[in-house]
């Protein structure tokens, strides 16, 4: 797949009507990623992070998030309802002679 910033991948509905769409990351998500991320902190969901993040944090991820994708090194890929990002998945390729063809 090539890589474009925002490229809509799937669109579906849920059993309520509301759309959701599964795009590519683009500039300009940091401050709907922050939401999300935080939210999920606030939840005290079992994820790796704990402590809440920054926009200046979000940013700096993303801009992490879109250049591995430019690279073909990662994918990720976000999933909006309503406005909001309700999901973000990714995967990353490895580094090392072990891990390099996942």
């Amino acid at each position: 797949m090539k890589f474009s910033e925002g490229m809509v991948v799937e669109k579906f509905s849920l059993k309520d009507g509301r759309e959701v769409v599964a795009r590519l990351p683009r500039k300009g998500d940091e401050k709907k990623l922050l939401g999300y991320i935080n939210s999920l902190i606030g939840e005290r969901v079992y994820i790796l992070e704990s402590k809440k993040k920054t926009l200046q944090e979000e940013k700096k991820y993303l801009k992490k998030i879109l250049g591995g994708m430019k690279k073909g090194a990662r994918l990720d890929i976000i999933l909006e309802c309503d406005g909001k990002i309700i999901s973000i998945i990714g995967t990353e390729r490895g580094e090392n002679d072990k891990n390099r063809h996942v």
